[in-house]
């Protein structure tokens, strides 16, 4: 698998709650270098990298929810994840219902993002379909966010869903953007593995991505036609097929 390549363990939450090293043990053997993190399976900071060095994986972001955290609360998060090597941490979600909500997610978002910039971190948001509502006019709420300065991390299949063309979504805040989530669209907005939607242009998409200095391609599957782990091997498959 390409370096400029990663999946994201929620797409393998039904296997790792069960037994979380079959999870690593899964992602490795497709071929996946790297990994961003939804969780840490209760295991301390030497115990995970211990983990993630047995199977030959780099941990390159994590998802890590509530924007409304303490200094102290982000500190020792910042403190697990160096340990852990990684140095780039995304906010998930955010409650942008209507204007007011949206305004305080930007300037808690903007405010958690100065902190973890201070201590040499990436942060950036994740958006989903409802970012893309307008809350202000014209102005959509992920428009917002953006305003305040937020980086971002589009989950290409939300923006399609959003009703946002991705490569032109892409371009607007090229500036802004620190990773990719490459998540398959599918016809009536399903998610079907990667590979198997024939909607979007991913070539271009990954191009656009590496122009504007995207390091990271993150694969998350959410809906499955086969066992969870013959879906993302397909996916895997069909990464290597495409970006070979």
């Amino acid at each position: 698998m390409r370096n400029d390549i990663a999946i994201q363990m929620y797409s393998i939450k039904d296997i790792t709650k069960e037994n979380y090293l079959n999870g690593f043990k899964l992602v490795s053997e497709l071929g996946f270098k790297n990994i961003e993190l939804a969780g840490d399976y209760g295991l301390s900071a030497s115990e995970f990298k211990a983990i993630c060095d047995e199977y030959g994986l780099k941990v390159i972001s994590a998802h890590i929810g509530g924007e409304n955290k303490t200094i102290e609360e982000i500190k020792e998060i910042i403190k697990y994840q160096k340990a852990l090597g990684n140095n780039m941490v995304i906010c998930p979600w955010s409650n942008c219902k209507d204007l007011e909500l949206t305004k305080q997610a930007a300037k808690s978002l903007k405010r958690m993002q100065d902190i973890y910039e201070s201590e040499g971190f990436v942060f950036g948001y994740h958006n989903h379909g409802f970012e893309f509502n307008k809350v202000d006019g014209d102005l959509r709420a992920i428009d917002i966010i953006a305003a305040e300065g937020v980086k971002l991390q589009p989950d290409i299949h939300w923006v399609k869903v959003g009703g946002a063309e991705p490569l032109d979504f892409m371009k607007e805040y090229r500036k802004q953007i620190v990773s990719l989530h490459f998540k398959e669209y599918g016809p009536d907005n399903t998610n079907p593995e990667f590979g198997e939607g024939g909607v979007l242009d991913w070539q271009a998409i990954m191009d656009l991505g590496k122009e504007i200095g995207v390091e990271y391609n993150i694969l998350e599957q959410e809906e499955y036609s086969l066992p969870v782990s013959e879906s993302i091997a397909l996916c895997a498959k069909n990464l290597e097929k495409m970006f070979k």
